[in-house]
């Protein structure tokens, strides 16, 4: 399963000419997972949304690893530019 994930998610990624991969949550589970993976080894901009319990507020990352660092966020750090 995960060579066939991985080949499927590499050749469309590759194919498309994707530059940017968005996650509607942090990538924990096996596909999202492999994705992410693939992604950040591609060197694609990866963009991850989390709600958090405060009505109308959610957290954003680029990298899985930043989750957490609170303390170190800053706020329009990096502007995010989507092609159209």
């Amino acid at each position: 399963m995960f060579n066939i994930l991985y080949d499927l998610f590499s050749t469309i990624l590759i194919k498309n000419n994707v530059d940017v991969v968005l996650f509607s949550n942090l990538p924990h589970e096996g596909p999202d997972l492999i994705l992410y993976k693939i992604a950040r080894k591609l060197n694609l901009e990866t963009i991850m949304l989390y709600q958090t319990l405060f009505p109308n507020k959610f957290f954003y990352l680029f990298d899985i690893d930043d989750f957490g660092k609170f303390s170190e966020c800053e706020t329009n750090k990096r502007k995010i530019r989507l092609k159209n």
